[in-house]
């Protein structure tokens, strides 16, 4: 069984065989004539308690008090007077030097081992209480109404570079430089607040690295036993983990809802405007085939224009389609190159000159021979083919577009202008807002896209590090406008 350590100073003989005979049994002893070597034995040997005579030789026991409560190594030592003053100054200066009790001269055996016995008790259990919050891997403290810290565990130390002693009786210490500390979600003062009432509360902690770190804060007011000070009880709880854990949550939610939404529009498109499309050109080969022999050339070449209409149609939505799904779970992979914008543009007037010859639409491109973009060249490529399409299904016969790229800012600006149908301001406005990306509408010929065109390009453009201006009126037609980086000297120097 473990024996405390008592370490007893008096300057008396007899009053230390005394202490002696009454404590031997019961505890392990240290004996001292006078408080020369005091501190030296109590840093060596940390008695658990020391019974510290008033009057020694040299130094009174209250300035060796206040010398064994000033080092951190021998200051959580209880002390228990003895002394033949009963006087109520010389009292509270025993208190004040830092005793937790005294016992008078000539003491009885009785009382001298109760005292001793309490103390040691009172010692242990605060010392099982230190090492319990100490365990406590948040920051635990307590406050008195001047702000002055009269309990703090180790990770409170910690937080503020500290040690437990430093703390205690003293004001909270400034925070290191650029560290931040806010409250994200404000109470009333718990310190007004009715005692035994839980306050919990949110703070934010911004590192000079901008890095941050949340924690739950909960605070009750209680009052001192035995008086009606008012002091603070607090647990910090580090919940950073916990709020990422959230916002990656959040972040999930969204796309679940996003690729919910995603997998309604896909079905929509696969089963009205795929199937339509399928249908339709189905139907055109079977009429054919049933009166391929009463139709003129005319008819015959007429109903297969048909059926390429029809054929572009799906190739285009099955494309758009593919581009889309990738945007939407970002497997995209953006890979800039050089590429020659004109180039391009004559590619496109190739790819469609068909279908304009069929709207009467007159195509015009506009960019010098040598002006040069960085782009992905198959994201470019569509993006051109959905603006021109978009051009071409709200163009009427003897329509002109205008496809045109020029320098500006050490940047590249792509338009493409047309005479069309034009849009009203409040769909404008809509457009604008990206409120109504999965829109579609009917063309001067009764075109319907797949309404993914807005949403393809707006994505790509973007992957560029651009966005898309649009211009338009009603009646009058629009201007679609989207920028890309010139070429540079220290750029890439192959060509797409």
């Amino acid at each position: 069984m473990h024996k405390y350590t008592v370490l007893a100073v008096d300057d008396g003989p007899h009053n230390l065989q005394l202490v002696a005979s009454i404590l031997s049994p019961f505890y392990r002893l240290l004996l001292a004539g006078n408080g020369e070597k005091v501190m030296e034995v109590c840093i060596e040997k940390q008695p658990d308690l020391i019974l510290l005579d008033i009057v020694l030789p040299g130094i009174s026991g209250y300035e060796l008090a206040e010398q064994i409560k000033a080092e951190p190594q021998t200051r959580h030592i209880p002390i228990i007077f003895l002394t033949v003053h009963t006087d109520e100054e010389a009292i509270d200066r025993a208190f004040q030097a830092g005793g937790v009790d005294y016992i008078t001269k000539p003491f009885k055996a009785k009382e001298l081992l109760a005292r001793v016995k309490t103390q040691l008790d009172l010692h242990t259990a605060e010392k099982r209480l230190r090492e319990a919050i100490d365990l406590v891997p948040y920051r635990l403290f307590a406050k008195d109404r001047e702000g002055k810290f009269i309990l703090a565990n180790q990770a409170t130390a910690d937080f503020y570079g500290k040690k437990v002693e430093e703390l205690l009786n003293q004001i909270e210490p400034p925070l290191p430089k650029g560290w931040k500390y806010q409250v994200t979600r404000n109470l009333k003062d718990p310190m007004h607040q009715i005692p035994g009432t839980v306050h919990t509360y949110e703070e934010r902690l911004t590192m000079p690295d901008c890095q941050m770190w949340y924690f739950q804060t909960s605070k009750v007011a209680f009052t001192f036993s035995g008086s009606h000070l008012p002091a603070m009880l607090e647990i910090a709880i580090d919940v950073t983990e916990q709020k990422k854990r959230e916002e990656e949550i959040q972040e999930l939610n969204d796309q679940i809802l996003a690729h919910s939404q995603y997998k309604d529009k896909l079905l929509s498109l696969v089963a009205h405007d795929l199937i339509t499309y399928v249908f339709n050109t189905d139907m055109t080969l079977q009429l054919l085939l049933r009166k391929i022999d009463n139709l003129s050339k005319d008819e015959i070449t007429k109903r297969l224009v048909k059926v390429q209409k029809n054929t572009d149609a799906t190739q285009k939505l099955l494309s758009d389609l593919i581009a889309w799904s990738k945007t939407q779970f970002k497997s995209m992979t953006y890979t800039p190159v050089i590429v020659y914008i004109r180039d391009e543009f004559q590619n496109l007037s190739q790819q469609t000159d068909l279908l304009c010859q069929t709207k009467g639409v007159c195509l015009i491109s506009k960019a010098p021979s040598d002006l040069q973009v960085v782009a992905d060249i198959a994201m470019l490529r569509t993006i051109l083919r959905n603006l021109l399409s978009n051009a071409l299904k709200f163009s009427k016969e003897g329509d002109t577009i205008v496809l045109q790229a020029r320098e500006k800012e050490g940047k590249i600006l792509i338009s493409v202008t047309d005479q069309g149908t034009g849009i009203s301001g409040e769909l404008l406005e809509l457009l604008r807002k990206g409120n109504k990306e999965h829109m579609t509408t009917f063309g001067t010929q009764g075109e319907k896209g797949s309404g993914l065109g807005l949403s393809l390009i707006k994505a790509f453009i973007e992957m560029h590090g651009g966005g898309l201006e649009i211009e338009s009126e009603q009646g009058k037609g629009s201007v679609f406008t989207f920028s890309l980086s010139a070429v540079t000297q220290n750029q890439f120097a192959h060509k797409a």
